[in-house]
């Protein structure tokens, strides 16, 4: 008896993947032919093969059309009234399975249209299909527009599609402000049109700044002593980094560079004068407040304090000095180069 319990159930967790990965290749497959269709202008074909991906094969597991996909397609059989229908009930919400895996749209253009809580299975060939729709869609822009305005619907859905159109062929950082008017214009015109929650949601954005911010810098360039210290070195380059913290206005920098200067006299200790070059190391930690600033220009006056370190090189030290006085050369140069400064 247990055997045959255990065979049942081996015999339906076979059945169950069996029947996951063949929906999976009908739909590689019909998308393959749908691609195909369209590549030759055949509509009506493509028409056909996406209700029966639509209606009979996309299910709370599995995607077979993504979003965007599925409304340039209806922009290219010119069923606009199911595709008003389609955006105006659009929910990225919807569909929420048993599966792991968080599912996005297949190309970072149609970000704003995935569903990003869709947790269903993806179709195995993500890219091709869309990638085609969209370029022959900005290839054909004018075609379709005009094939908006000559339809028989009235000026309130054909301004919407025009503008639904154009944000999922165009959308982009350059073209956000245009679309952001264009959708003020309409939500002006339209106050209370059925259309106006998705412009809001999906269409009108801009992007800004949070409170805190991290960054990080590398530089090099030429370093230079003043003072009494310029009698003793000469400038050479330096490299380093920094470390940014930024809180509204307020801005906090830890900049930590080194490099080397060459000695212009020999400099004396207590067993003789040395002449090799010298290392460097300088940090200092900046406070600073944004006083203005716009898209190209910024102004941020900061105080802080540092300290610049000079000593010998590993290497010099262990040719020319013993470790004691390698100890005290460095401790003499340290004890002369440190420097604090607002």
């Amino acid at each position: 008896m247990k055997k045959i319990v255990f065979t049942v159930i081996l015999s339906l967790i076979a059945y169950q993947l069996f029947c996951q990965v063949d929906k999976s290749v009908v739909i590689a497959r019909e998308r393959s032919m749908l691609l195909d269709k369209f590549s030759v202008n055949d509509m009506e074909k493509v028409k056909e093969i996406k209700d029966y991906l639509i209606e009979e094969v996309e299910d709370r597991n599995y995607i077979a059309l993504y979003p965007a996909e599925q409304w340039l397609i209806l922009y290219w059989t010119n069923e606009f009234e199911e595709l008003l229908f389609n955006i105006k009930n659009y929910n990225p919400r919807k569909f929420v399975s048993n599966y792991g895996i968080t599912m996005y749209s297949p190309n970072a253009m149609t970000r704003l249209y995935s569903l990003k809580n869709d947790t269903r299975i993806a179709p195995l060939q993500k890219y091709g299909l869309f990638n085609t729709l969209l370029q022959y869609s900005k290839e054909n822009e004018e075609k379709i527009i005009t094939q908006i305005q000559n339809s028989n619907m009235n000026m309130e859905k054909k301004r919407f599609l025009q503008l639904h159109f154009e944000n999922l062929i165009k959308k982009n950082n350059k073209y956000q402000d245009t679309l952001n008017m264009k959708g003020k214009s309409f939500l002006e015109e339209f106050p209370v049109s059925q259309y106006n929650d998705f412009i809001r949601n999906h269409i009108m954005y801009k992007f800004v700044l949070d409170d805190r911010g991290f960054a990080f810098e590398l530089f090099w360039g030429y370093g230079f002593v003043t003072g009494g210290l310029s009698n003793k070195y000469k400038e050479f380059v330096h490299v380093g980094g920094a470390f940014e913290y930024y809180y509204k206005k307020i801005e906090v920098i830890l900049r930590l560079y080194g490099g080397g200067f060459i000695t212009i006299n020999d400099l004396k200790y207590s067993k003789g004068y040395y002449s090799s070059g010298i290392n460097t190391f300088f940090y200092d930690l900046s406070f600073g407040f944004t006083a203005y600033e716009n898209h190209r220009i910024k102004l941020a006056p900061f105080s802080g304090f540092g300290a610049l370190y000079f000593f010998p090189p590993s290497s010099e030290r262990k040719k020319r000095l013993s470790r004691e006085n390698s100890q005290l050369l460095h401790t003499l140069l340290i004890a002369e180069s440190v420097l604090i400064s607002d």
